[in-house]
């Protein structure tokens, strides 16, 4: 290896490593009411967009961190947004 893929690889480990106390408290409350949802889409969305890019490249380091990135941003939409569909349920099942 390279010093640049060992540099890469040693970044994507803190980038990921930096987003894992959110996602686990994320996982264990299931309380995301402080995150606004259009940031959250706009994050997927960027995410899913700039992948195009990151898979064009080489396989590497960043691979794996925009993998990492693509599944907790869509984990904190779909857990965001849970609440809301339970909600519109039990709304629609009220007399």
């Amino acid at each position: 290896m390279n010093l640049p893929v060992i540099l890469g690889a040693v970044a994507a480990t803190l980038f990921a490593g930096s987003h894992l106390p959110m996602l686990h408290r994320a996982l264990r409350t299931r309380d995301l009411r402080s995150y606004s949802v259009p940031s959250l889409v706009l994050a997927n969305a960027g995410n899913v967009l700039y992948a195009g890019y990151v898979y064009s490249l080489p396989l590497g380091p960043l691979w794996f961190l925009h993998a990492f990135y693509l599944a907790s941003t869509a984990v904190m939409l779909s857990l965001r947004l849970a609440p809301t569909r339970i909600e519109a349920r039990e709304d629609r099942s009220s007399p």
